[in-house]
């Protein structure tokens, strides 16, 4: 019983805080509730914070240089380090020139 009642407890602790930030997705998704039952928690987790998998391709096509200079040689020996990380070396990466550790969704697929 005393069991139960501490696993009910943990349960609705933060009830009003989940329903606080409920809310808030859907006064930003104007009260379209419906976008928040057809999602898993693992798509929507994605939208907000990104896709965990860093693709080199993706990252190609959202980087900019200065001077258009995406053909010098040292950017290609650049891209073929980057290609040899694994995903924790690129979220690290990320984290230290952007600031986050994940890439933004890709909203175009």
């Amino acid at each position: 019983d005393f069991i139960d009642k501490v696993l009910e407890t943990r349960k609705n602790e933060a009830a009003q805080q989940v329903e606080a930030i409920r809310g808030g997705f859907l006064q930003v998704l104007q009260n379209n509730s419906t976008i928040l039952d057809v999602l898993t928690w693992q798509t929507f987790e994605s939208r907000c914070t990104g896709e965990k998998h860093i693709s080199l391709e993706r990252l190609k096509s959202i980087t900019t240089f200065p001077n258009n200079e995406s053909g010098h040689d040292i950017v290609g020996r650049f891209w073929r380090v980057f290609e040899g990380w694994s995903d924790v070396e690129r979220s690290a990466y990320l984290k230290f020139v952007w600031g986050r550790s994940r890439l933004p969704i890709d909203l175009s697929r």
